[in-house]
């Protein structure tokens, strides 16, 4: 239940980050579900964005970002040019090279866990939010939820 309750929240936040670029870019469309290594396509710009909700990273001070889940997926599988951390309150934005070579300069260490009804071991890094706030490029004021 809680993953689908995490799926909805993270869809809400996709919608957020569609219609900001709509703003200025009003060609760029959801993808989401037909291609899982992004979600939106700037259609102006031929930019993909991939989009992570984690409200969680205020608590914890760091975002997740998926390395392997059964197969490469994540930052190993996406086709993103830009990456938008949702934090519940502001939209962080920064290029996926610069998170790449960040996660990599920083020798974060992937963590494994397994939710409560999967199957498979997911593998993540633990970016800590301060090295986000660093290397974004872009922060959009977007509180998408109260808690």
């Amino acid at each position: 239940m809680a993953f689908k309750k995490d799926l909805e929240k993270g869809h809400l936040a996709e919608v957020s980050v569609l219609n900001f670029l709509r703003s200025k870019h009003p060609r760029s469309y959801r993808v989401a579900g037909n291609e899982p290594e992004l979600d939106i396509i700037v259609a102006e710009e031929a930019v993909g964005v991939e989009v992570k909700y984690d409200p969680r990273s205020r608590e914890t001070g760091n975002f997740v970002v998926e390395v392997y889940h059964n197969k490469p997926s994540g930052i190993l599988a996406t086709r993103s040019d830009v990456w938008v951390f949702h934090d519940g309150i502001d939209q962080h934005w920064i290029s996926t090279s610069v998170l790449i070579d960040a996660v990599l300069k920083q020798s974060i260490s992937p963590a494994i866990f397994r939710a409560d009804d999967d199957w498979h071991e997911k593998y993540v890094f633990l970016v800590p939010v301060e090295i986000i706030h660093q290397h974004r490029f872009g922060i959009h004021h977007d509180p998408i939820h109260a808690e």
